[in-house]
């Protein structure tokens, strides 16, 4: 995903996480952000500042395409994974010289009976028999060099072969073997940059795999395994990025309430947890993202139809801030073609009508298919309405939710303004109009005052209505239209 205004959104968050990546003795950290903030992105574009890059080589993995293995097969993706970046990056592996003659001596008495077999075999003339009577003593001789090997053996040689023989277990607790230990010294060759390993996307794990796949870096953490340092592979940090609050609520939903969760996830971090939260920033460039939309390839146009009134602007910046909408989600809307104002929706029964003649339709219409679906907008809605949520410096438009749910009255009346009934009360509405397009761009409630005579009224001051009477009105709104079937 192209992240525009990346260092604007992320201005904040790169300061307090530089300073929190830089404590010292902090080689572990959990970075903890709300699923869709754009963590993966922040992290990958921190890493390739060039600041950033002159101090930390950063190796990122993704257990999600691992997840469904067993552990040993865990630990070997996890070394592909990290193979697998140094080759892209072209690292360089430092070569040691080794000296044939002096593994020499060592081969020769582990081989004896195969340098034997050469040499009699070079005999000229008497090679022949001399080979058959060395193959009729063949179980005498393995049993001797069994023998002799055993018994040489020191007691240190013996303990020294036994941690071979586990830390060559791929997979395992003590598992140390040669690429292990290539992988390791290539890790400690990046000094002077510090290394680090970022584990990323727990979030997208399904609950059952989290736990194993932590407890898998738990148990490698403090294996004396590990070439240098607490980290498995000798990493400097390692960085474990997820949601904390949904872990912790599926840890009590797993173990039970009462199980000690601190205590559990606490080996993953060295300091405090890190809480990336960049949703102040997100809600600044809000404007910018939506004003970036287009009718027809031009900008300005979306913005005089969609946005002069800033209702859905103070709605998804809202939503930002109270983490109700991810930062993927508005950031994949950045260039968006925007049409709902020229569907035909059937507000009167067999009689279509062009959305943008109808206020307000094609504005809900895009914050559903924002959000998901009419069922989350209107978990919004609910939850707008049971805060009494106000939009700041918003003119929330009641008059607008009023004129669509008496559509019907409205349209068949030539009375302007038309009188109608809501909450017990008689109000009047009365639209207004662009000149040029003919669409409704806005719609006035006044309150009625009684004329005088019989069920007769005049106009009188503007209602604006109270917060909570909005959003329960457009959740009105919001089924009314699934039930005509302009809304999914």
């Amino acid at each position: 995903m192209a992240v525009p205004y990346y260092k604007e959104i992320f201005e904040y968050p790169i300061a307090e996480f530089t300073k929190h990546l830089e404590l010292e003795f902090n080689e572990r950290i959990f970075f903890s952000g709300k699923y869709g903030t754009g963590k993966t992105t922040f992290l990958k574009k921190y890493f390739e500042q060039s600041d950033i890059k002159e101090k930390y080589e950063q190796y990122h993995l993704f257990p999600v395409n691992y997840s469904i293995s067993s552990n040993e097969d865990i630990i070997r993706y996890i070394k592909y994974d990290i193979i697998l970046t140094m080759l892209e990056r072209h690292d360089t592996f430092a070569e040691e010289g080794k000296s044939y003659l002096k593994d020499l001596p060592a081969f020769m008495l582990k081989n004896m009976d195969k340098v034997l077999e050469a040499i009699i075999a070079m005999v000229p003339v008497v090679g022949k028999n001399v080979l058959e009577m060395y193959e009729k003593l063949g179980a005498l001789k393995d049993k001797y060099l069994a023998y002799a090997k055993e018994n040489s053996k020191g007691d240190g040689e013996k303990l020294i072969e036994y941690l071979n023989l586990l830390e060559g277990q791929s997979g395992s607790l003590m598992e140390n073997d040669i690429i292990t230990k290539i992988i390791s010294e290539r890790i400690k060759f990046s000094s002077p940059k510090k290394s680090v390993l970022i584990v990323d996307d727990l979030d997208r794990l399904d609950p059952e795999h989290i736990f194993r796949i932590l407890n898998i870096f738990a148990a490698h953490f403090d294996t004396k395994a590990s070439t240098r340092g607490p980290n498995k592979l000798g990493f400097d940090k390692v960085i474990i990025v997820g949601d904390i609050e949904n872990i912790r609520n599926i840890f009590h939903h797993r173990y039970g309430l009462l199980t000690d969760f601190a205590g559990y996830i606490d080996k993953f971090y060295s300091a405090d947890i890190y809480y990336f939260d960049n949703r102040l920033a997100v809600s600044k460039i809000v404007n910018r993202i939506l004003y970036s939309y287009t009718v027809d390839g031009d900008n300005k146009v979306a913005g005089r139809v969609y946005l002069d009134d800033r209702w859905i602007g103070g709605i998804i910046t809202h939503l930002i801030e109270k983490g109700d909408l991810s930062l993927r989600a508005i950031l994949n809307t950045h260039g968006k073609e925007l049409s709902y104002h020229i569907e035909v929706v059937d507000l009167m029964v067999g009689n279509l009508t062009d959305a943008h003649r109808v206020p307000l339709i094609y504005k809900l219409k895009y914050l559903t298919e924002l959000l998901g679906s009419t069922g989350k907008l209107i978990t919004i809605l609910k939850k707008f309405s049971n805060e009494n949520i106000t939009l700041q410096h918003i003119r929330l438009p009641l008059g607008s939710l009023l004129y669509i749910l008496n559509y019907r009255l409205i349209e068949k009346n030539a009375d302007r303004p038309f009188l109608l009934d809501h909450g017990n009360q008689k109000f009047f509405i009365e639209e207004q109009r662009d000149f040029y397009s003919h669409m409704i761009t806005e719609v006035e409630i006044y309150k009625s005052v009684p004329s005088g005579e019989t069920d007769q009224f005049s106009k009188g001051e503007k209602y604006y209505g109270q917060p909570r009477e909005f959003w329960e009105l457009c959740i009105q709104v919001v089924n009314h239209l699934t039930v005509l079937g302009y809304l999914r």
